[in-house]
């Protein structure tokens, strides 16, 4: 396990939180017409500021815009919609005056909370000069959107999208309201998306029994002396090394601004070797590439040098 960079109130320095079986840190839900060249352009520029990898709908959300395959339209989109959400990390759903206008936005919505109370995704609601009692009770223009709905939709749909705004409008989240700056609320938001899935455990379960291991441990890391030191676990396989380390990582990862968690390198590095036929690194040339070890202590080396 390596950590770099001690978090820093005045850095702004981040990378991508953890290797993970996600493609995306966050999922952004907006009415494309509301904020699309405003507040979420911003958004999603200071989310990948940060590092972060975000997801965007590349086509508008307006169903106006459909051909007239439109049916199979919405049903490619929804199915791209729904990978996108569950490939993703977390979800900011931007509600703005207009949000509940499309129907495409509102099956978005109810896929997001599904994942949400299935797998406990976190879920960042932003009111966008909206009333999170407007998102909640379905009122004002909200209201307006499902008076139309009631006539024109499944009674069983509309009951989803209304469910699914009701459960949106009590999550904690983020109002905005005229007199503030925007730039100041976006850089609250990414913040908080940030310390939330650097917080995301990597993996391995907190088993019983090993906490003076993980005391052994801790003491030797040293966390706080302001140095940098490397800790080797070592043992035959099959005794829980990767877990502990996986344990530890969880326990104080949130506590460095940048970390990574790299696991079966070695395997990697001979699948590479294997693939290459060579390191490109230089005066390895005739390197014996079957010790790896040997190769990792170089490398090592010239990291540490720079």
């Amino acid at each position: 396990m390596a950590s770099q960079s001690r978090k820093s109130a005045s850095s702004s320095t981040s990378s991508s939180i953890s290797i993970s079986k996600y493609d995306y840190d966050v999922f952004l839900s907006f009415c494309r017409e509301d904020v699309g060249k405003s507040f979420a352009d911003h958004l999603y520029a200071a989310l990948v500021k940060k590092g972060l990898n975000p997801f965007r709908e590349a086509t508008s959300a307006s169903e106006s815009s459909m051909s007239i395959e439109k049916s199979k339209v919405q049903a490619t989109s929804a199915s791209e919609s729904s990978m996108s959400i569950e490939k993703s990390k977390a979800v900011i759903v931007i509600f703005s005056r207009n949000y509940a206008h499309f129907t495409s936005l509102l099956s978005d919505l109810v896929e997001i909370i599904r994942h949400g109370e299935a797998t406990g995704k976190p879920i960042i609601p932003v009111f966008y000069h909206v009333d999170p009692s407007v998102v909640r009770k379905q009122i004002d223009n909200y209201g307006e959107a499902f008076a139309e709905y009631e006539s024109n939709h499944e009674k069983e749909k509309v009951n989803r999208w209304r469910y699914a705004l009701t459960v949106a409008g009590n999550l904690g989240g983020y109002v905005l309201h005229h007199g503030r700056y925007e730039q100041t609320f976006i850089m609250e938001i990414t913040d908080s998306i940030y310390d939330i899935l650097r917080r995301q455990h990597f993996g391995g379960d907190y088993l019983v029994g090993i906490d003076n291991r993980l005391e052994e441990l801790m003491s030797l890391i040293g966390i706080g002396f302001g140095d940098v030191r490397m800790v080797g676990v070592y043992g035959i396989g099959g005794i829980g090394k990767t877990t502990i380390a996986k344990v530890l990582y969880n326990l104080i990862s949130c506590q460095f601004e940048v970390v990574s968690f790299c696991q079966n390198v070695r395997e990697r590095i001979t699948r590479q070797v294997r693939q290459e036929r060579q390191i490109h690194i230089p005066g390895l040339e005739d390197a014996i590439f079957h010790d790896l070890d040997e190769v990792f202590s170089m490398k090592s080396r010239k990291w540490m040098s720079k």
